[in-house]
């Protein structure tokens, strides 16, 4: 299972930027879903573009 997390703050910049969330809604749902969840593989979204990430999924998969 791959979890897909980043800090709060970026978060709240997304959120901003979308404009059609409630404020706090992500930092709200992360602090649930994370917390009762394991995962094989858990990615920082705000610290690499989409094709790294996808790459980091796929070495994953390949090292299984």
């Amino acid at each position: 299972m791959v979890g897909l997390d980043c800090p709060a703050e970026a978060l709240i910049q997304r959120e901003r930027e979308r404009g059609d969330r409630r404020p706090g809604m992500a930092v709200a749902q992360r602090e649930h879903i994370h917390s009762w969840l394991e995962y094989d593989l858990l990615i920082d979204t705000s610290t690499a573009p989409a094709h790294e990430i996808a790459e980091q999924i796929l070495a994953k998969l390949s090292a299984l």
